[in-house]
């Protein structure tokens, strides 16, 4: 820590674009505040299966209006675990005395309570393997919400408290974000309620806000995978549409981990690895991205 100015953190199955270092080298030499910088976190096998594409349209939303729009209006963004960077000075400050399955929120969760932020670096590319088989995603989702509820529970309260004393709004927006799978678990719970009792007949007729909600969904979705690949590759493409179906089960599936892995939040010692198969070259995959 004492010889470099900054360690990067890659996985061990990432490729990483050929220009990363020089970009954030440069990000860096630009915003000599920036004490972490994410940067942006592609797919290294999108086209392998329905599972693979949909991880790569997920990311390619909310590269840009997750990650890239909070930068844009001077929030902090999120450490992914991949494909970043910290400055020396920021790890022997903070420490890095991570106590969750996912030290990358924690730490981001550490540095927006010092008063620091996450940057955004897309010029950065990294490649990430995504899942090939629904159990392997479904072992590494619960592995992500079960940190997430733990760094919610320690870290929550303290953001919401800094938020009322200073009436800074990064702690209102990161508290939010830690708590919305809760919130998530909590209304599906209500919804599947809700559909018990019109099933047994303890309310005569379903409510019509149920087909809103069930058009917002398609709407919403469809939207999602027309934008984030158009402004990706900078022209309108609608070639993601028929993998519409196949975007919204992944949301679907999202459901069952969010609740699931609430009662299992107290579990922050058991690590399972993720299988990752494709040894690909950083070339064919440039090929394929046209990045």
């Amino acid at each position: 820590l004492e010889q470099y100015d900054a360690i990067v953190v890659f996985d061990a199955d990432n490729l990483a674009h050929p220009d990363f270092l020089t970009k954030m080298n440069d990000y860096l030499a630009a915003h000599p505040e920036a004490e972490a910088v994410q940067g942006y976190l592609d797919t290294k096998n999108s086209h392998d299966s329905w599972l693979t594409r949909a991880y790569a349209l997920a990311y390619w939303y909310t590269n840009r209006f997750w990650q890239l729009a909070r930068m844009n209006w001077g929030l902090s963004a999120t450490l992914g675990g991949t494909g970043l960077v910290i400055r020396t000075s920021c790890i022997k400050r903070l420490g890095w005395n991570l106590k969750s399955l996912t030290e990358d929120l924690e730490f981001s969760t550490k540095l927006v309570l010092e008063g620091g932020k996450v940057h955004w670096n897309e010029w950065a590319i990294t490649y990430d393997e995504k899942p090939l088989f629904y159990r392997y995603s479904h072992r590494q989702r619960m592995r992500w919400m079960q940190g997430h509820y733990f760094v919610a529970w320690h870290y929550g309260p303290k953001l919401l408290l800094r938020f009322i004393i200073t009436l800074k709004i990064q702690y209102l927006d990161y508290f939010l974000y830690l708590l919305n799978p809760l919130l998530i678990a909590l209304s599906s719970a209500l919804a599947f309620i809700h559909l018990g009792r019109f099933a047994f007949g303890v309310i005569p007729q379903q409510p019509s806000f149920w087909y809103f909600w069930l058009a917002l969904i398609f709407v919403q979705n469809t939207y999602q995978i027309i934008i984030g690949p158009s402004l990706r590759e900078g022209r309108l493409t609608l070639r993601y549409l028929p993998y519409l179906f196949f975007y919204i089960w992944y949301g679907l599936t999202w459901l069952p981990v969010i609740f699931y892995s609430l009662f299992f939040s107290r579990n922050q010692k058991t690590w399972i690895r993720t299988e990752h198969v494709r040894n690909l070259k950083v070339v064919e995959v440039l090929g394929k991205t046209g990045k």
